[in-house]
């Protein structure tokens, strides 16, 4: 039987070779009827009227093929004893063949019953029912298929008229007929030869009927050939049987990507009789995620069947589905996506015409990626302008990655200089694994405004399907305003110069009390009321470069000459400066003074008053005299 298979807004599309996943092998049908004529039969010869099965059955025909004197309608074997079949067979030749036939569809046994159909006359015109059983307790089920069945063997194919076997059913509603070609047994039957004679035989089948309704039923075979003129056989195992093929359900694969087709492969199995089997359908309403790929790709190798799947919908239907003759199963395809990630299981509910319980489970594959940035240390200040930031990337997805990449244009606004970002060469990830990439920044000057330094990163990968998965990452770094600043303290390691040539030893502390680093510290000398000649300010190597709240000192040395001793101080200035990272650094000026002691005043010896005369009175003293005089200090508070 041809076939198409629509699909929903394209149009017809021939059956095609579906993609299908191993069919479990057709299981055998389940048989409600069967007949064999054995229940209670000897050797006797018996019309079928009088014989009754095992399950209860009974039997009846047209009168022409109840017919003793036409050699119909009578139970025999192969050894029977025609004495009470009331001189049915008058031709003993048709005995023998009739017992022939009966060996033959008992395999050898000689004691196997059958029902003669030897047409030793013409039959009248419409008269074609052959065995029609009442009481069988054949119960029917709606929307099942029914195979009916029956063994024959036939002699004289070479005449005219060849038996042309039909079947039927008997519903509630009345007699209808199963639909396919009749049986012909001297066209498909097998050949053997007993006693010379050429026999044909074989078991036949109908084709599937799909019950209308539910109920009672009852077996029907006819011959439609009624002519005596060949027509030359006998009957044997009635049977009729519950062929409803089975629908499976799978997909092509196990797990799929989120977005990618699956194919989805809906399998109708055949009963081991392989029968054609005619009309079923089904349903499929898709769970939520799951829908027909906007491609469908339906194909299908049953031998008819219309397809409805829309792109992007999520249902799926069947109809007049059809198994051919011979054929084992069918299977029907159609490409569907899901689109979101998870398990999901699809039972079909809606057959006609179809048992099993048709379910299947895919599961959706979601690629994914996650990134985490962050960045040491946990400040720039412009002594530390430059920052390692760390990103690690981690495929917390289903699937592989490839082409993992690291991208991070460094601080917005940033002024400063951005590295390669290092992952190692590494670009692969599997499933729950991670590398870790790092990358340099190196801040500019500008950059630190005591704003914090914003940045984000993103990591991509693509899956295996080809889809591009992204993350994204952000990292904020504090920055310190630069804040250089000097503080000097300057001090002489004695309070008071006494005498010429003393030598005073000045100290200039610096303190780096900013908060950057100042190098080249320096220390300069401003005023200086010393009358000598100050010596060159020495500092050690560590001014070089003068950490925060880093200390150093520097130092000086004077030596007091005769005209500092005036009894005022000796005073001086001082500044500190050095480099800091936007240029000079400069001190506010420190200041130190050491006091001094002018020479003390002379005294005329043996003075008890304590007079001393004017430098006028002692150099006429010293004229007049010619004598040697001794100035003496003094000192009241002992005399």
């Amino acid at each position: 039987m041809g076939g198409t298979a629509v699909l929903l807004g394209m149009g017809v599309i021939a059956p095609s070779a579906a993609v299908a996943a191993p069919a479990p092998a057709p299981a055998d049908p389940t048989v409600l009827f069967q007949e064999g004529f054995e229940n209670g039969t000897g050797t006797d010869v018996i019309a079928l009227p009088s014989y009754t099965g095992s399950q209860g059955a009974s039997y009846t025909a047209d009168p022409f093929w109840l017919s003793a004197a036409a050699c119909n309608g009578l139970v025999l074997q192969g050894g029977g004893d025609w004495s009470g079949a009331g001189a049915p067979c008058a031709v003993p030749e048709h005995r023998d063949r009739l017992m022939d036939l009966a060996g033959v569809l008992g395999a050898g046994n000689a004691s196997n019953h059958l029902v003669a159909a030897y047409t030793d006359a013409d039959g009248p015109a419409g008269q074609t029912l052959l065995a029609k059983s009442s009481g069988s307790g054949i119960q029917l089920t709606k929307g099942h298929f029914y195979v009916a069945g029956i063994d024959i063997a036939e002699v004289n194919c070479f005449a005219a008229a060849d038996s042309t076997i039909s079947f039927g059913l008997v519903l509630p509603s009345g007699e209808v007929m199963i639909d396919g070609a009749p049986a012909v047994a001297c066209s498909t039957g097998q050949t053997t030869t007993v006693n010379g004679h050429e026999i044909k035989y074989g078991s036949f089948r109908s084709a599937g009927f799909k019950a209308p309704e539910t109920g009672a039923g009852e077996y029907v075979v006819r011959n439609l050939q009624t002519g005596g003129g060949g027509n030359d056989f006998a009957y044997d195992n009635l049977v009729l049987m519950d062929a409803t093929p089975t629908l499976h359900k799978s997909f092509s694969k196990d797990a799929v990507e989120v977005g990618q087709p699956v194919t989805m492969q809906l399998t109708v199995v055949n009963t081991s009789e392989l029968s054609e089997k005619t009309g079923w359908g089904f349903s499929d309403a898709m769970p939520a995620g799951m829908k027909v790929a906007s491609t469908p790709n339906i194909a299908s190798t049953c031998a008819a069947g219309d397809v409805t799947a829309a792109a992007g919908s999520s249902a799926l239907s069947v109809e007049n589905g059809s198994l051919a003759s011979g054929a084992e199963s069918c299977t029907i395809s159609v490409d569907v996506v899901l689109d979101k990630g998870g398990d999901f299981t699809n039972v079909i509910t809606g057959m006609d015409g179809l048992g099993g319980t048709p379910s299947a489970a895919v599961r959706a594959l979601v690629p994914s990626l996650s990134l985490t940035k962050t960045v040491a240390p946990e400040t720039l200040t412009a002594d530390q302008r430059e920052a390692t930031y760390t990103f690690t990337v981690r495929n917390d997805g289903d699937v592989d990655l490839h082409d993992v990449a690291v991208t991070d244009p460094g601080p917005i606004g940033g002024t400063g200089t951005m590295g390669a970002i290092d992952c190692g060469g590494v670009t692969d990830l599997a499933v729950d694994e991670q590398i870790v990439c790092t990358a340099v920044y190196t801040a500019g000057l500008d950059d630190l405004d005591g704003t914090a330094l914003k940045n984000e990163a993103k990591a991509s990968g693509v899956s295996p399907a080809g889809t591009r998965v992204d993350a994204d990452a952000s990292a904020q770094l504090p920055t310190v305003a630069p804040k250089p600043e000097l503080t000097l303290v300057k001090s002489a390691d004695t309070d008071v110069a006494t005498r010429a040539g003393q030598k005073i030893v000045y100290s200039f502390l610096v303190t780096n009390t900013g908060n950057v680093t100042v190098t080249d510290v320096a220390v300069a000398e401003g005023d200086f009321s010393g009358k000598g000649e100050l010596g060159d300010i020495v500092c050690p190597a560590a001014a070089e470069s003068l950490a925060p709240q880093a200390k150093v000192t520097c130092t000086a040395d004077y030596t007091v000459v005769a005209a500092d001793l005036t009894g005022k101080a000796i005073t001086n200035t001082a500044t500190a400066s050095g480099t800091g990272p936007n240029g000079a650094v400069v001190s506010k000026a420190a200041a130190a003074q050491v006091k001094t002691q002018a020479p003390a005043e002379l005294a005329v010896t043996g003075s008890a008053s304590g007079f001393v005369p004017a430098a006028g009175a002692l150099a006429l003293l010293l004229i007049a005299g010619g004598a040697t005089v001794v100035a003496t200090r003094r000192l009241n508070a002992r005399s």
